[in-house]
């Protein structure tokens, strides 16, 4: 009997040896993993607050970029739009800038109940001093895309058979090649999430070319959350964590799932001018807000490098890419982050750990 005790208490003491050790090694991987993906916890350069001096503070209710000229934020209960850019005083020292804004009272009186939403900038021409510029945007009010100049006023409404903003996106337009070797922006993308179409179109309302995505396997149009433009290329996320891109006229395809962050919540993507992709999202299981920049391993999946992260208290609105620059825009102001930084400390880790 006494025997058959201390067997027993062997092989109690054996089963929670082996237990601890399972259970102290998966903890060491998820730090190890943690560890390799958090190559760096950087703090924004500079915070900026909506609301011009001496003003009370506005909701920010949308932000929106073009390329790297500007990016603008919006305040739809204030009808106010602040238009942003940032000067570089000094290639070799990226953090020797200065933020310049300005600010306008839009649309103009008469349209200010219109309940703007979706905005996009559209610049026909490239010369700079030259060419029309136009705020294109879905007006919440008449049902209506619409297009107003800078000044405010009302350039041209266009039905597009869309009863609600979050039936459609917009997008600024792709790089047009013309015959005298420049680009020129002359049109804008809309994504038809009720009749499964990404249609481009002119500013004067003029469809240009339509395409049906409901062929495309894997694909759910009412999954579409948000579209980015670059170059000749237009890449959308979805509610799923998906980011496709769409390479005119070749079609979608898949470019990125990321399998570690399937059970979290990608709030915001931006792609800066060296293709580098940028994501915003809520982890759940640490209730952590973090920025990271996605990274593509040598089979092909996608990993995401962490190089910020904070506490979750609430969902920002957008993540922009400007100029060397990511602003992180949330209700109350936006942050400047400096991409380089990042990507040389991404580089030097990438290097380390091989």
């Amino acid at each position: 009997m006494k025997m058959i005790i201390e067997k027993r208490m062997l092989l109690f003491a054996f089963l929670f040896v082996f237990t601890a050790f399972g259970v102290s090694s998966l903890f060491a991987n998820e730090t190890k993993v943690e560890k390799e993906n958090m190559f760096m916890n950087i703090s924004p350069s500079s915070t900026l607050s909506f609301a011009p001096a001496g003003d009370n503070s506005s909701p920010i209710t949308d932000a929106f970029s073009f390329f790297d000229n500007k990016f603008y934020v919006y305040s739809d209960p204030d009808n106010l739009l602040v238009e942003n850019f940032i000067e570089i005083y000094s290639v070799l020292k990226p953090d020797n800038y200065a933020t310049h804004s300005i600010s306008h009272t839009f649309p103009k009186e008469e349209y200010q109940d219109y309940e703007l939403s979706n905005l996009i900038f559209v610049k026909l021409g490239w010369i700079p001093g030259e060419g029309s510029e136009y705020y294109v945007g879905y007006s919440e009010k008449i049902k209506e895309v619409v297009v107003f100049s800078l000044e405010g006023d009302l350039v041209n409404t266009i039905d597009v058979g869309i009863d609600s903003k979050n039936d459609l996106l917009l997008s600024p337009p792709t790089n047009v090649f013309i015959q005298n070797g420049s680009f020129k922006k002359e049109d804008f993308w809309l994504i038809d999430k009720k009749n499964n179409e990404i249609i481009r179109m002119t500013i004067s309302g003029e469809v240009l070319s339509t395409v049906g995505i409901i062929k495309y396997e894997g694909i759910d149009i009412q999954q579409f959350e948000e579209v980015l433009t670059t170059e000749r290329s237009l890449f959308v996320r979805d509610s799923s964590n998906h980011i496709f891109q769409y390479t005119y006229p070749q079609g979608f395809f898949e470019v990125i799932f990321v399998e570690e962050l399937k059970d979290d919540e990608i709030i915001s993507f931006a792609i800066d001018s060296l293709g580098n992709i940028f994501i915003l999202y809520h982890s759940i299981s640490d209730n952590k807000l973090k920025m990271a920049v996605l990274v593509e391993e040598d089979d092909g999946k996608y990993t995401a490098k962490i190089f910020h992260e904070e506490p979750f208290t609430e969902k920002p609105l957008k993540l922009l890419a400007h100029r060397g620059f990511l602003i992180l825009v949330t209700e109350e102001n936006y942050q400047i982050y400096q991409t380089l930084p990042i990507i040389e400390n991404l580089n030097l880790h990438s290097s380390f750990l091989f």
